[in-house]
């Protein structure tokens, strides 16, 4: 069960469990070097927002939005140039623009918690076709884990939802295409999580990221 809108519970262990409070996604639809997405309804004051995106075919050096922090996450740095970044909610504008070194089919997606912290990251896999996008797994300390899948290249392409998972965002920018996926776990190991991806030619890139209560 996803715990949104709604107060906290707790495992056996009695910590805080974190509330997805909305996510969403970019409306861009064609190449640029900017980026951006509105600020999910209900975000209040201390909140958590995590931003996700992917430039598509191509290689690109992410910066912005303002107050944003790579810092326990992921910049790809490589096709298709997925990257996540972090920051606490205070007094919040309408939107967050990012901005690629490149001009890319951008797609952005931005998810916002409550009672949450930043757990752990894990290391982002890659697949340059379609088929099963195994993406490793990570040790959380329980709470949600996000699965970011990016791909370009291929306006045919899809990305399933992981078992167990939940689909938040899935935007396709021309030939390039950010999944958000989202799962409540306990603490301990994930596991490997598995994205079958469809279409044809383009890399895919995927990692998990671990949201703790706080």
């Amino acid at each position: 069960m996803l715990l949104q809108n709604a107060s906290f519970t707790a495992f056996g262990g009695g910590f805080r469990l974190p509330v997805l409070v909305g996510s969403e996604k970019s409306t861009l639809s064609s190449a640029a070097t900017t980026v951006s997405v509105n600020k999910p309804t209900g975000v209040a004051d201390g909140d958590i927002l995590l931003a996700i995106m992917v430039g598509g075919d191509g290689v690109g050096t992410w910066t912005g939005a303002t107050g944003f922090s790579e810092t326990g996450l992921f910049d790809q740095g490589a096709n298709p140039s997925l990257r996540a970044a972090i920051k606490t909610a205070a007094s919040e504008g309408a939107s967050y623009t990012f901005t690629c070194s490149t001009s890319l089919p951008l797609v952005a997606h931005i998810i916002a918690l409550r009672f949450a912290a930043l757990d752990v990251s894990g290391s982002i896999v890659t697949r340059s076709a379609s088929g099963a996008l195994n993406i490793s797994g990570i040790t959380a300390a329980g709470g949600f884990v996000i699965a970011a899948v990016g791909s370009g290249k291929d306006a045919a392409r899809s990305h399933s939802t992981p078992t167990g998972f939940t689909a938040l965002q899935s935007k396709l920018n021309t030939d390039t295409l950010l999944s958000s996926f989202i799962k409540q776990v306990e603490p301990g190991a994930t596991g490997t999580v598995s994205s079958t991806i469809g279409g044809g030619a383009g890399t895919t890139a995927g990692a998990l990221i671990g949201i703790k209560g706080a």
